[in-house]
């Protein structure tokens, strides 16, 4: 009895030990930050997930107070880089071919775009899609390391993150968004690239004079990516979900795209 008893009280403390070693072996918030940050700014200057073709289909839906759709708007594009800049080419709406006037009108908005990068200087073009993360944004939050898990096959690290105090820095509307986002992100451990991001408001954003123009009560946002065979991250899914009210009528909408087909032209 005595005997087992002492197995009992060794094993929870095995257990214990173990868990609490798990625990110490995640890597602080800083260096996991610091790594993707840098991971950021290094894929940025290569361009590569630029140099991809592929399809986005984008379903936006006009939602009642119930969160029902009262109006969908479906549309298909084709996306493709011209001189390493993306382009999204219409290529269906409501599920059906375009029009003749339709694609008349696509190739006219491709004519004028290889127009404005035509008169721009190469580094100019070059710097088009170049921003990633940078510090100045990563040090408006705390981050916290919360576990791992896998995800897609690949450890990852969940971070929550949420804003540090303003200190009066509200000057524009960006930040006022940024003092009230707060989330969860999901990071590739063996990458540092981001894989998963959820995040919304923590309160209320009035917009205009004493928010007499609007406010925004619901900003959900979240960002699938996956890594394709070539080791270039893109972006697969993004749900945006935005409520408030504009003047005196309410607004609830709904954003989802998804890109499927990558490849190389």
């Amino acid at each position: 009895m005595i005997g087992n008893q002492a197995r009992s009280v060794c094993s929870s403390v095995f257990v214990a030990l173990v868990s609490h070693s798990a625990i110490a072996a995640l890597p602080d918030a800083d260096t996991v930050m610091k790594n993707v940050l840098h991971r950021s700014q290094e894929t940025a200057l290569t361009g590569d997930s630029d140099k991809y073709s592929y399809q986005k289909h984008s379903i936006e839906e006009e939602l009642d107070a119930s969160g029902k759709p009262i109006k969908t708007t479906d549309k298909t594009y084709q996306v493709v880089p011209i001189l390493g800049v993306p382009f999204s080419r219409l290529i269906k709406i409501q599920n059906r071919d375009l029009t003749e006037k339709e694609t008349r009108e696509q190739d006219k908005k491709e004519q004028e775009f290889r127009k404005k990068l035509a008169e721009r200087q190469p580094a100019q073009i070059g710097a088009t899609n170049k921003e990633g993360l940078d510090e100045q944004l990563i040090s408006r939050f705390v981050f916290q390391v919360e576990g791992q898990e896998t995800l897609h096959d690949r450890p990852v690290l969940i971070l929550s993150f949420h804003p540090k105090p303003n200190n009066g820095r509200e000057k524009t509307v960006g930040d006022k968004v940024l003092a009230r986002l707060a989330g969860t992100l999901w990071v590739d451990e063996q990458e540092w690239e981001i894989a998963q991001l959820k995040l919304g408001l923590t309160a209320e954003l009035s917009l205009g004079w004493f928010g007499m123009v609007g406010s925004i009560k619901q900003f959900d946002l979240a960002i699938e990516r996956a890594r394709l065979p070539d080791g270039v991250w893109v972006d697969t899914k993004q749900t945006l979900e935005l409520g408030g009210r504009k003047v005196f009528s309410t607004m609830h909408f709904r954003n989802v795209e998804e890109s499927t087909n990558f490849r190389k032209p």
